[in-house]
């Protein structure tokens, strides 16, 4: 498989202090043969998304990296909302298991964030963190496939 781009464009909206703000995100896809690379672009910020296949093509990881919300956005969901598109990227990629780093110099309140957002410390150093989020549980443990099968709804 060569390299293919594709592009998409999301109207999205969140709210903030009871006032619904709207922006345009768009999503840039680069497909090679061993890799994904997914790009979240708004004028708020941005962040990316690498997925890599094994050489079977079943295994695949994937990795956030890049997250910037300028600023005069920051404190008003934007960054949550492109993590969640990075997130749910990946899961239409069948990933199971999302990784992030956080390292120093980047605010310790960051790490926090990330922690509050549902991921774990999988790997950590003197000012460095992999983290790790299960794409397939809840923040709480449940498996959501368990679930919908036994309850027949979705989570």
């Amino acid at each position: 498989m060569g390299r293919r781009a594709k592009q998409a464009l999301f109207r999205n909206q969140t709210w903030r202090k009871g006032k619904l703000m709207e922006f345009v995100l768009y999503n840039y896809t680069q497909i090679w043969e061993d890799k994904i690379r997914i790009i979240f672009v708004s004028d708020k910020g941005s962040v990316f998304l690498d997925i890599t296949y094994s050489p079977n093509g079943k295994d695949k990881k994937a990795l956030i990296w890049g997250l910037n919300v300028k600023e005069e956005f920051r404190g008003k969901h934007f960054a949550r909302v492109l993590l969640n598109s990075a997130e749910a990227a990946a899961k239409e990629y069948d990933v199971t298991e999302i990784e992030l780093e956080w390292q120093s110099p980047t605010p310790k309140w960051v790490y926090y964030w990330y922690i509050r957002c549902g991921y774990r410390e999988k790997e950590f150093d003197s000012g460095y963190s992999r983290l790790c989020k299960d794409l397939i549980k809840d923040c709480d443990g449940t498996d959501k496939a368990r679930q919908e099968t036994h309850t027949g709804e979705g989570a």
